[in-house]
């Protein structure tokens, strides 16, 4: 019987004793950090500093694990910021190599990252190269989709740059999830500028869909209608969900047919969303009622499209 007590209580010591490790020497490093636009900068330099140490104590195994918990029944801006902090953290101690410790989750932000640096760094003459190393440690989708935040880094984020990196997209391209692949992470970065200068490119209100209506319909002019929602939502964060909705449509209503109208709907149910493991279909319910399943589909399913059949 005191055999058995002496177990029990050493049992109790020891998971006391690992739970005051974690508190004290990982959890404070890995606690929440908003990566809210107004104070991006700040917080990026934050996290990359306080997980950094993390990765050099524990192992980036296992502060993937810790993050991914401490993140994960946040806003899908904060889940995918804090993939990519992971993903610069892990190129700069693994290079390519990096992308092992990367997988779907953070809406693969590590995978954007860490072969966007490698892209940055190498240029878009080591492209196959990358490309496969980075397949052979992740999924083919992932690695195009990152290939496309890597290339719109490296070439500038101008017009010019934007379509040269379409052009490469549709060389390289072998998915036929197009949104979520090449031209989709083109779209998102030139949007959104993760790779390099950390904010996202300012709106021009008059113009709020370019740069989608310059490009000719068999430009994937679709898939960037469907990725403009995520960057909108950067300026209208702080007011009520069914405002922001509202004003999503009403810059989708611009777009330059009507098929290009509900890809930019799709982009809204994709988008607006409340963590990244909930998609709420109620937001689609503020869209007139034509538009509302084109919404609904991708608020319920978490699935995007292929809107144009010659981009396949």
């Amino acid at each position: 019987m005191k055999k058995k007590i002496l177990v029990v209580i050493l049992i109790g010591v020891t998971l006391l004793i690992a739970a005051s490790l974690r508190s004290v020497f990982i959890e404070p490093d890995i606690q929440f950090i908003s990566f809210q636009s107004a104070t991006l900068n700040t917080a990026l330099t934050e996290a990359h500093a306080k997980w950094s140490k993390a990765v050099e104590k524990y192992g980036a195994g296992a502060v993937y694990e810790l993050v991914a918990s401490e993140y994960e029944h946040v806003s899908g801006n904060d889940w995918h910021t804090a993939g990519h902090v992971l993903g610069g953290i892990f190129y700069e101690r693994y290079g390519i190599e990096a992308v092992g410790y990367c997988d779907s989750r953070f809406d693969l932000g590590c995978y954007h990252e860490a072969l966007g640096r490698a892209l940055i760094e190498n240029g878009a003459t080591s492209l196959a190269d990358l490309f496969e190393k980075c397949v052979s440690n992740g999924s083919e989708k992932e690695c195009l989709h990152a290939v496309g935040h890597g290339l719109i880094a490296r070439e500038g984020y101008s017009e010019e740059a934007l379509l040269k990196t379409l052009s490469l997209c549709r060389e390289l391209h072998k998915s036929t999830e197009l949104v979520q692949s090449c031209p989709g992470g083109a779209f998102m970065e030139y949007n959104t500028r993760l790779l390099s200068e950390k904010k996202n490119r300012d709106i021009d209100l008059f113009h709020p869909t370019y740069p989608c209506e310059m490009l000719p319909a068999d430009s994937y002019r679709g898939i960037c209608y469907f990725w403009l929602p995520s960057w909108w939502l950067g300026f209208f964060h702080e007011i009520s969900e069914e405002e922001r909705v509202k004003n999503f449509f009403h810059f989708c209503a611009s777009a330059k047919s009507e098929k290009d109208i509900h890809a930019c709907v799709e982009g809204i149910g994709y988008t607006t969303m409340p963590t990244k493991e909930k998609r709420n279909t109620e937001v689609c319910l503020h869209l007139p009622k034509e538009f509302q399943e084109s919404c609904s589909f991708v608020a319920t399913e978490g699935k995007t499209y292929n809107p144009y059949d010659e981009e396949k």
